[in-house]
């Protein structure tokens, strides 16, 4: 966000050769977002056929896999709470999580696999349909035409850590 000389926010918008693009963050003087950037991807609980179209949002700082728990539904993953402790940027904090074991996550293609061994469940999810890219928007920006984007109707299901062991 850009911000005048008293901190008020002017302008909630990033210009990119000529492209407007508008940040998350539309809320004038609301606190900055994160921006995480997503891939599409499928998932499914190992020896399940069940298999879920979703986005996937990397985080690089976190070490973790997080999974909505709306998710667990799709897939038909049924298991119980557990109290652990998360760190977050906030700190230290006890959180009530689903501990789901060996999902395997898809390329969108399913040319490739991986096995999480364990995963964390949150009804907490922060993401929204304004995490998605919009295929509009990236379609209008001319470098970014030829780039072979692949889009699907899905939301971001998972929040993986790329500093997670086998990511």
């Amino acid at each position: 966000n850009l911000r005048n000389e008293s901190g008020v926010t002017i302008k909630d918008e990033l210009t990119l050769d000529n492209h407007k693009i508008v940040s998350r963050n539309t809320n004038l003087g609301s606190k900055p977002s994160i921006v995480h950037p997503v891939l599409p991807a499928k998932i499914k609980m190992k020896g399940s056929n069940i298999l879920v179209e979703t986005y996937i949002a990397l985080d690089s700082y976190s070490t973790d896999v997080l999974i909505d728990q709306k998710l667990l539904y799709d897939l038909g993953i049924k298991c119980s709470n557990k109290k652990i402790d998360i760190t977050t940027m906030k700190g230290t904090e006890e959180s009530l999580v689903k501990v789901v074991n060996n999902l395997e996550l898809y390329d969108i293609d399913c040319n490739e696999c991986i096995t999480i061994p364990v995963a964390y469940a949150t009804p907490e999810w922060n993401f929204t349909d304004k995490d998605i890219p919009d295929p509009k928007l990236i379609h209008s920006i001319p470098f970014l035409k030829s780039i072979p984007f692949k889009f699907i109707k899905g939301k971001v299901g998972v929040l993986a850590g790329i500093m997670y062991q086998i990511l």
